[in-house]
């Protein structure tokens, strides 16, 4: 019979705690135009108003904007094909908290 080593017990600990980050669904503020052809995410800060949540997409999105990514509540997924994301439009928001 093997027992598993503590390397194995680390990993299977790690695996147990993995969740899936909280998604929720708001309105893009302004609309957002890109070019199309991969997936992207949009940082984000959310903020209430009087019909639900708002995505006020943040003005640096370079890969390298490390400090709009320290400002961003969330990030929201913009498929590979779309272009155009209108203001008012729904997007799921992942939320930075939950990662």
């Amino acid at each position: 019979m093997q027992q598993d080593g503590p390397r194995e017990g680390a990993a299977q600990h790690r695996r147990g705690a993995l969740h899936e980050p909280a998604e929720v669904d708001a309105r893009l503020s302004r609309a957002v135009k890109r070019a199309a052809g991969r997936t992207e995410f949009l940082r984000v800060r959310l903020s209430r108003d009087a019909r639900g949540l708002v995505a006020d997409p943040l003005d640096n999105q370079a890969s390298g904007a490390v400090t709009s990514f320290a400002w961003a509540d969330a990030v929201a997924r913009v498929p590979a094909e779309v272009a155009q994301l209108d203001a008012g439009v729904t997007v799921a928001c992942t939320l930075l908290s939950e990662v």
